[in-house]
């Protein structure tokens, strides 16, 4: 049976474990500090662990609390104030030649046929075997408890192995990736990859990590490591939770809107175009978009932006462009829908529409960066960059631009669910205070994010192979201008949130730290020794 992998994250780096042979280092070291600190043997050990989520500071604070009595018997460790017990051999005889009687299948066996756990209750090996099986087999493999009647004490680790191993390989194979699990799904340190379909990957975060940090697996899903969602900075957990749970009953209630399979193709077609292209405003005729930039040219010469539909100045695409904030006439120009689920529809409908069409550029500059590392024309372009800025000429700079976009488009896109419900009436415990300053703080933030990000998407999406020679150096002093630039808008941004608006949310409310490289990814380190 293959046995899933952990990434363990410590507070700068991701690593990659693979755990065929585990634990990793940190599991060896909580373990010794256990033993030494209250001079039990390693099982035991183990078990206080497990019984405490895999946090040794837990066990520490409750033997303060409790007492080590108090603390053993709950955890199912069995106590002994000369602490002899920890220590006791397996078997209970003399010697090899006494005969026991097995009170579970009242069948006299030799002294080598069975077998004592710590608690001191000895029963024949078949009986231990077809117990351990038995609770392996229905997934209780994380506290398999003596046999004997009152007696809560949990079994000894490698006595489980050495029994079932000679009985069941696969058995043995079995409890080895449940106790794995345990450590992972008992861990508040510990999560599985919550990609779909499953990758079998794990990831652990080390002492000092932040627990709202956003990581990723190598199978390449980023998500929240406190609630794990997709990457939704810098949105909170709850906030996003909200505007999920928000757009799925409105697309309920509007489902009527879709075009049914049924109807003539000219009707699709009309649909489609309805749902796909927005109207040019020099010239009338339908536009659609075929790249990420939300700044359109016509073939009118007449440039627009595609969120609003409003004309823009073909020099200075989206500066000064605001349609970002929500204002009262908006909602006075829009027409009323059937079936609206509250009396601020159409300011979700605001918030939603630039939500939908970042989101949907963002898949697309996905598909931007796959094909540029495709056709390499990356590399034809560092080769005519001149050093003029100091870097080296060689430096490959279109593929960190791609990948700077991507992270700030997803960002700007994350701040319209939280602009919605930060700035309305729905958010329970919101004790914003003054607000229209603040939300215009915000807003303006978060236009020269869009900006940037518009501006740099022009860039990029360019036709590099036909860009010539010689205007690569001034492109190349552009987009990397403008990444430093969007690395600034989107510090200030997280800084703004994090200074000026979360503390009115509670003491509970947090988000992830930007980090300029986006999420923490893994890399691959040696493995340890099994235990």
């Amino acid at each position: 049976m293959e046995i899933a992998r952990v990434l363990v994250i410590q507070s700068k780096s991701v690593y990659l474990r693979c755990l065929a042979h585990w634990p990793s280092e940190g599991i060896i070291l909580w373990l010794h500090r256990v033993m030494e600190f209250l001079a039990i043997k390693e099982s035991h050990a183990r078990v206080l662990l497990m019984h405490h989520r895999w946090n040794v500071e837990r066990v520490f604070d409750a033997l303060e609390r409790k007492g080590m009595e108090s603390l053993f018997a709950e955890s199912g460790v069995p106590f002994v104030e000369d602490e002899v017990v920890g220590y006791i051999n397996q078997s209970p005889m003399q010697s090899e030649g006494d005969i026991f009687l097995c009170t579970i299948c009242c069948e006299e066996v030799g002294a080598v046929e069975v077998t004592r756990m710590d608690c001191g209750h000895y029963f024949c090996n078949s009986c231990w075997t077809k117990h351990f099986i038995t609770r392996i087999g229905n997934g209780d493999a994380r506290k398999i408890r003596c046999m004997a009647i009152h007696c809560n004490s949990i079994c000894d680790y490698k006595t489980v192995c050495l029994l079932v191993s000679a009985r069941d390989p696969l058995v043995s194979a079995r409890f080895d990736s449940l106790i794995m699990e345990s450590y992972i799904d008992d861990n508040d340190q510990a999560c599985w990859c919550p990609s779909n379909p499953p990758c079998g990957h794990a990831i652990r975060v080390g002492l000092l990590s932040d627990p709202y940090c956003e990581v990723e697996c190598v199978c390449g899903t980023q998500f929240c490591f406190n609630c794990l969602s997709k990457a939704h900075s810098p949105c909170t957990c709850h906030i996003w939770d909200m505007w999920v749970k928000r757009c799925e009953v409105e697309g309920q209630n509007f489902g009527w809107i879709e075009v049914k399979a049924n109807v003539e193709v000219e009707q699709q077609s009309i649909g489609w175009i309805a749902a796909n292209a927005k109207v040019c405003p020099g010239c009338g005729n339908a536009v659609v978009k075929s790249g990420g930039c939300n700044n359109m040219t016509c073939r009118c010469g007449q440039t627009f932006c595609w969120l609003c539909g409003g004309p823009t100045d073909k020099s200075i695409g989206l500066a000064g462009h605001s349609c970002n904030r929500f204002t009262k006439a908006k909602q006075k120009s829009v027409v009323e829908l059937k079936g609206t689920t509250s009396k601020d529809f159409f300011r979700y409908m605001h918030y939603y529409e630039r939500y939908r069409s970042h989101n949907e550029s963002l898949g697309m500059e996905a598909l931007l960066q796959q094909r540029l590392q495709n056709k390499k024309c990356h590399l034809y372009l560092s080769l005519f960059a001149q050093p003029t800025d100091g870097l080296n000429r060689d430096e490959d700079w279109v593929l960190p631009g791609v990948q700077k976009l991507l992270l700030s488009r997803r960002v700007l896109t994350y701040t319209y669910p939280f602009a919605f419900y930060m700035f309305g009436d729905e958010l329970a415990g919101n004790n914003l205070q003054n607000k229209d300053i603040r939300e215009n703080l915000f807003e303006v933030q978060q236009q020269q994010l869009e900006c940037c990000v518009e501006k740099l998407a022009m860039e990029l999406e360019r036709d590099f192979d036909q860009v010539a020679p010689g205007e690569v150096a001034d492109m190349r002093l552009r987009v990397i201008s403008l990444s430093r630039t969007l690395d600034n808008c989107c510090r200030n941004m997280y800084e703004c949130i994090e200074e000026e608006l979360l503390p009115y949310l509670g003491q509970t409310a947090f988000i992830a730290q930007y980090k300029t490289s986006g999420p923490d990814k893994a890399t691959e380190i040696s493995c340890v020794e099994r235990f």
